[in-house]
């Protein structure tokens, strides 16, 4: 699916999240987790029209750019998480009838830095499914690129950039002693399942902040 945050600022005390305006929905519900493959907590219920934590001090909070979107800001410590570590966040939809959304994409939000092209480091585990639809989907910070993938579980990986595949099969490292490096394609989602089993892996990229040429 699409995703469903889009991440407007990131600063020390600051996440700043916004949610494209969704018909018949009343309210958000937003989860969080230290890694994507661990269980994932309630820390607030948004209202449609948006909200901003407690010791948040935002002048531009009603800024009219932001009209028709459902505007969340926070301080992690407004809610004991930790300000200086990956944060992921998932969200369920509350419609005005009451009815409870499924659990949408994992979003990761990193902490706050100032350094360009940094680097981004996922490990984990993916899901046993036999085939997409049961992938975790992970939605990054923004493009990267210079990927490298390791599968360090016993069970092949499949990994996808697009919710309807293809998808690509990386053996593990047990198995065939290789790994999958990709210098110049940029992507900003990944799709990831065990093929069998769960498994473990990790990816390595680069957040892309330069323009794409």
């Amino acid at each position: 699916m699409a995703r469903s945050l889009s991440l407007v600022r990131r600063r020390t005390n600051l996440v700043d999240l916004v949610l494209q305006a969704r018909a018949g929905v009343a309210s958000y519900q937003f989860f969080s987790a230290t890694n994507f493959d661990v269980a994932f907590t309630q820390f607030e219920t948004v209202p449609a029209y948006g909200k901003a934590s407690a010791t948040v001090v935002n002048t531009s909070y009603t800024d009219g750019n932001y009209r028709n979107q459902t505007r969340f800001l926070f301080n992690p410590v407004d809610y004991s998480l930790n300000d200086s570590a990956p944060l992921w966040i998932q969200i369920k939809q509350v419609s005005v009838d009451g009815t409870v959304g499924p659990f949408e994409a994992r979003h990761l939000i990193l902490p706050f830095s100032s350094q360009p092209n940094r680097a981004l480091v996922i490990a984990g585990g993916a899901p046993s499914a036999i085939d997409i639809t049961g992938s975790y989907e992970l939605q990054l910070p923004m493009q990267c690129h210079n990927m490298r993938v390791q599968v360090d579980g016993g069970n092949d990986l499949y990994l996808a950039f697009e919710s309807g595949g293809p998808e690509q099969r990386i053996p593990s490292l047990a198995a065939e002693f290789t790994d999958v490096s990709k210098t110049f394609d940029s992507f900003y989602q990944v799709f990831v399942r065990g093929a069998g089993a769960a498994t473990a892996f990790n990816l390595t990229a680069a957040l892309r902040n330069n323009p794409v040429t």
